[in-house]
């Protein structure tokens, strides 16, 4: 989960290890749009950058 559900702005990550394999974003058109290359490139992420609401999704992709 990337945010909080109570400001009504948050991203939910469906994971298949370091994968992410589906999104659903709430009020964050960014995290859609990088998701949708991320989940078509099957680009490893990294765990601890994603989940923290501050960086950036396309930040959390590790370099490779």
């Amino acid at each position: 989960l990337r945010g909080d559900p109570a400001t009504r702005s948050f991203s939910c990550c469906y994971l298949k290890g370091q994968e992410l394999v589906a999104l659903d974003a709430v009020n964050q058109p960014r995290d859609f749009m990088v998701a949708k290359k991320v989940i078509a490139d099957r680009t490893p992420l990294d765990l601890g950058r994603l989940a923290d609401p501050s960086v950036s999704l396309k930040e959390a992709v590790l370099p490779g």
